[in-house]
């Protein structure tokens, strides 16, 4: 079979000390049986075995899998902010307190604007009553232009 030995345990599967149960033949089955089938049974049995020893090298030790598991759960856990971190986050109520003063910030800032935009909204109507008011005296000085423009007209043709 050319398998390891007993001394040359690698922990990769269970021994019966570590509360494996041991496997059980029925001796009575074992007599019933044709010496030509225990043959071929022990035949694909040897088999089996040969499969598990070529796949047993591939798979990781117990300890393999501990490092392996250690090493994801730390690499999960290092975003995370530690107890430190937690500590010199504000609390509650410092930050209630920081958001009523940057309300009563907020506040007097808009206070400013609305005074800003009033002053604004009055020079609008300030300009837009002299727009007014040249846009009359631009249309009569148009009118005076076009009644001179034609009288001149009438005069030339004459």
């Amino acid at each position: 079979m050319g398998g390891a030995g007993l001394d040359d345990d690698d922990g990769r599967i269970g021994r019966v000390e570590d509360g494996f149960p041991a496997p059980r033949l029925n001796p009575e089955r074992v007599s019933q049986m044709p010496r030509m089938d225990t043959v071929a049974l022990i035949k694909d049995l040897d088999h089996r075995v040969s499969k598990i020893e070529q796949i047993l090298p591939t798979l990781p030790t117990k300890e393999e899998v501990r490092e392996l598991v250690h090493a994801v759960v730390q690499e999960a856990i290092a975003p995370l902010p530690t107890r430190e971190d937690i500590r010199t986050l504000a609390t509650r109520e410092e930050l209630k307190a920081e958001g009523a003063l940057t309300r009563s910030h907020i506040d007097a800032v808009m206070e400013s604007v609305r005074d800003s935009v009033k002053v604004i909204a009055e020079g609008h109507m300030h300009l837009s009553g002299r727009m007014d008011a040249l846009e009359s005296s631009v249309a009569r000085d148009k009118a005076r232009v076009d009644q001179r423009l034609l009288r001149l007209e009438a005069r030339k043709e004459r």
